[in-house]
């Protein structure tokens, strides 16, 4: 391994032996067969020797162009999806070098890279055996493949896998008499360091503290120009290495103070960078991306609880609104005259219609997950379903229908008032029973079909993608769904307003749901990972909300105004055709996107009311960027160095007390600015 003077190259086949303090690693790189292993304590310089090395290689690259071309990548990217390494390796030129795919594909298949590989103790420890696993089998298939990989020491002895590479390098930490000539240096340049080179002559753990290159060039840039006293108190290395960060933090932002029209503190930011920090250690990331935020991001089990609560809060009041509104029109429509008694009947009817044909749509749309391994579609299980029916009652005492009991009310409350001030008391009586037994009842049914507790994944929809192969799985399902909802459909027209209706109810709400059916199972929402700018998945997420929307809404409305012809008296054809789309153009909306940028919104605000980030997130961070305290790499935002991320987080961890379960139903989504 390699350090700031002291280098040492360990061979697998012969003894180790010291270097000389001039040795380039290139021409280690070279001897060692172009198969490296980069080691070394945090702070060692081991990233920018990577890059030493990747420099020297595109120069050979430009004068000999049948050379490898260098490539520097994060192994900390592959445990996201863990696939194998040239999936990954293709995956992020595409999306770290913005190389066009077939590109990428064919540099990768054919041998034309030298990958060096950062951040292998950055995988996370779960995944780090399999990732050395995974590196080792792409070797295996490829041969005499040119690969350089970096980790920190410990890291390494603790792996449950060796990585067959032939040399390693170890960087050592700088001697006393090289950091002595290292502040004699900035001595030269301004910084006073005079009576810090005394006290490292008695002061052992400030010489710990000091034996690293990182954390000299942090002195330099945190003390240029005056006296670094703090770091002569007395206190733990722990303790000098906090005051340490926090003096390069008040540097930078002294330096670059926050913009006037910020409407934040520099103490507002570094909270908000320690919040941010904290939940990356929580969920495990060295990443942040913005469009990918989730309820697990929020600090406390009790605020992930809350905002669970407000989405399924906003979602019954969103439900509530489009079904009420949709009542109200039809009877408008169709000139309608329900009694309560008839009101109340068709209401059931098309409540548990509702319940039943939402349930199909969801599992259609590949939006039914269970607590089973596959969730990629739904796979109709007898013995699930006695399963789930068998742990009803327990799940109902322990509170597991508590969210759909919840999501109905809102929702039946919100139609009756919603139907109530488009065509008054009868029809928001009906409405918002409908309503409220049609999202309740659908939930709690999703729930035994699932087995037990339903979770509903909430994620951006960033590319649709038609598969004919999943149509045809799916269009029986979606064809004999809809002939049996437009049964159900008429028999409550038939109650609510005679055979006329009862015939345009049954043929409008058929053909539409098997349009929504074939739709449904046709597209597949999916996420990407060639995103180039923050926050781009939530804005592709509204784009597609509202295409789909605006396309299904526009085509079943079409259905329903047309198959009002089939009445003697012929309906309204705009507000039959308005009443009909409303609720497939909204339900399409949010399964294909809206959902996802409603949660990502809610969890904003929630973060920004318990004053744990800027409401203008992606500005705060590119201000972060200028102020060297955060760095920005393609659409994602990483601290610079994982050192200053760990300093952060204890700032966090400070603030807020760890909990380590987390209670809230897995409700996962994105966010948006």
């Amino acid at each position: 391994m390699l350090a700031l003077g002291s280098r040492f190259v360990r061979h697998a086949d012969r003894p180790g032996e010291p270097l000389p303090i001039d040795a380039s690693i290139a021409s280690i790189f070279e001897r060692s067969g172009s198969s490296l292993l980069i080691a070394g304590p945090p702070g060692s310089g081991k990233t920018t020797v990577l890059l030493e090395l990747c420099d020297a290689l595109l120069r050979r690259a430009a004068k000999r162009p049948d050379e490898p071309v260098p490539v520097v990548l994060s192994l900390a990217s592959w445990a996201r999806r863990r696939e194998a390494v040239e999936t990954w390796v293709t995956d992020e030129l595409v999306r770290s070098y913005l190389i066009p795919r077939d590109l990428a594909d064919r540099m990768t298949a054919g041998g034309r890279l030298t990958l060096l590989l950062g951040g292998l103790d950055e995988v996370p420890p779960p995944h780090r055996t399999a990732c050395v696993k995974a590196i080792n089998s792409w070797r295996a298939r490829n041969g005499l493949v040119p690969v350089a990989v970096c980790s920190r020491t410990a890291e390494l002895s603790e792996l449950g896998a060796r990585l067959r590479l032939d040399d390693a390098v170890e960087l050592l930490p700088p001697t006393d008499a090289q950091v002595e000539f290292y502040l004699r240096q900035l001595e030269n340049a301004g910084t006073p360091t005079g009576e810090l080179r005394t006290s490292l002559r008695t002061d052992e753990d400030m010489r710990e503290l000091l034996r690293s290159p990182l954390m000299l060039h942090v002195v330099a840039l945190a003390y240029h120009g005056r006296k670094a006293d703090d770091l002569r108190r007395p206190g733990t290395v722990t303790e000098r290495r906090a005051r340490l960060w926090a003096a390069y933090v008040a540097r930078m932002l002294e330096q670059r103070p926050v913009p006037a029209g910020a409407r934040y503190t520099g103490e507002q930011a570094v909270r908000w960078l320690g919040d941010l920090s904290g939940a990356l250690e929580r969920q495990n990331q060295n990443e942040f991306h913005l469009d990918r935020l989730t309820p697990a991001w929020l600090a406390t089990l009790a605020h992930r609880r809350y905002a669970h609560r407000m989405i399924v809060a906003g979602g019954g009041i969103i439900a509530g609104a489009v079904g009420g509104a949709t009542f109200a029109l039809v009877k408008r429509a169709y000139g309608l005259q329900v009694g309560t008694l008839e009101g109340t009947a068709g209401g059931l009817v098309a409540g548990i219609a509702s319940a039943a044909l939402g349930a199909l749509l969801i599992g259609l749309s590949g939006g039914l997950a269970t607590n089973e391994p596959s969730r990629e579609r739904v796979v109709w299980s007898w013995f699930r379903l006695r399963r789930g029916i068998a742990t009803a009652v327990r799940d109902a005492r322990a509170g597991a229908f508590r969210p759909a009991l919840a999501f109905g009310a809102y929702a039946g409350a919100t139609a009756a008032a919603v139907a109530g001030a488009i065509a008054g008391a009868a029809v928001a009586s009906f409405s918002g029973l409908a309503v409220a037994l049609g999202c309740g009842v659908s939930w709690a049914a999703m729930s035994l079909v699932a087995g037990g507790e339903l979770d509903i994944t909430v994620a951006p929809t960033e590319q649709l993608t038609w598969s004919w192969g999943k149509l045809r799985r799916g269009l029986p399902t979606a064809v004999g769904g809809g002939l049996v909802g437009g049964v159900i459909y008429g028999a409550g027209g038939a109650v609510a307003g005679g055979s006329d209706f009862a015939v345009a109810a049954t043929v409008s709400a058929a053909s539409s749901l098997m349009l929504a059916g074939v739709c449904f199972a046709g597209l597949s929402p999916t996420l990407r990972e060639e995103r180039f700018a923050p926050n781009e998945g939530i804005r592709r997420s509204a784009r597609y909300a509202v295409a789909v929307g605006a396309g299904l809404g526009v085509s079943t409305g079409l259905l329903f105004a047309l198959a009002g012809r089939l009445a003697d008296d012929p309906p309204d054809y705009l507000l039959a055709g308005l009443g009909g789309g409303l609720p497939f153009g909204i339900a399409s909306a949010l399964i294909f996107g809206g959902a996802a940028c409603i949660q990502h919104y809610l969890i904003r605000g929630w973060l920004v009311r318990e004053r744990s980030a800027p409401w203008r997130y992606t500005a705060f961070l590119t201000a972060m960027n200028d102020r060297l305290l955060i760095r920005r790499s393609g659409s994602a935002f990483v601290f610079p160095h994982r050192l200053l991320r760990e300093h952060f987080a204890t700032l966090d961890h400070a603030r807020h007390r760890p909990d380590s379960t987390s209670g809230a139903p897995n409700v996962t989504g994105t966010p948006g600015e």
